[in-house]
């Protein structure tokens, strides 16, 4: 993480984790490219805002902790706001607060119906290995159903 102690308070919001970070780190490349990933367990009013406005955003609330260094070295930006994109509406799962495990709520449906996704990758829920672990076993289910 890029931010924390003062800095990190001074750009919290409403959102539940919000890191800003070098998304060009160890990747073959001379640009510096600063990324912004942000997660929250409610709506905020970002998500409704079009690409150009969420970016003018950002690079406002950069301006005023960094100063105008942002702007005068700004060159380009790209949204990706996965909240507003269809058939993702959101990102990964994140803990599960209910009163029940999602791996019982998804179990498989008559023989017929089953789930993988990141969210069913049990201790690596979350992430791709935990996507592809909860494929192989859907795929094993199918296989022996």
């Amino acid at each position: 993480m890029l931010f924390d102690g003062p800095r990190a308070s001074a750009l919290a919001d409403t959102w539940t984790e919000k890191l800003y970070y070098d998304a060009a780190f160890g990747k073959p490349t001379e640009d510096n490219v600063l990324g912004l990933f942000t997660v929250s367990d409610g709506p905020l009013p970002r998500v409704g805002m079009s690409d150009a406005a969420l970016l003018t955003d950002i690079l406002v609330e950069l301006t005023e902790t960094f100063g105008t260094i942002v702007t005068n070295s700004y060159i380009d930006g790209v949204v990706q706001n996965w909240s507003a994109a269809p058939h993702i509406i959101g990102s990964y799962s994140m803990e599960n607060y209910g009163n029940r495990e999602v791996a019982d709520i998804l179990v498989p449906v008559q023989d017929k119906v089953f789930f993988a996704s990141e969210a069913l990758g049990n201790g690596d829920q979350s992430t791709i290995q935990g996507a592809a672990f909860s494929a192989m076993r859907a795929a094993r289910w199918i296989r022996d159903a």
